[in-house]
């Protein structure tokens, strides 16, 4: 996760200032879904799975890429809050 993290944060800042990513709202969706399988009572290991899944088949990117984005957010705990604490 550490590893990765900085290069995330900088894609992300660069996709947000050309306008090809609108990151709150990206955000915003990875939260919802993980209130909603928290909410199902879902382990963290179940959260964390669904939540690549959920990334991967709405991006049709590689799995292992989606793991590294779904990471990123634990990292920065905007998103996990119980997964973090």
């Amino acid at each position: 996760v550490t590893e990765y993290y900085p290069t995330v944060h900088s894609i992300f800042q660069q996709l947000s200032k050309e306008n090809k990513l609108r990151f709150d709202p990206f955000c915003m969706q990875v939260k919802l879904n993980f209130i909603n399988l928290r909410d199902k009572g879902r382990s963290q290991p179940e959260i964390f799975e669904a939540l690549v899944e959920w990334l991967a088949s709405n991006t049709n990117d590689r799995k292992d890429l989606c793991e590294i984005v779904i990471s990123y957010f634990i990292q920065k705990c905007e998103v996990f809050d119980a997964i973090a604490e």
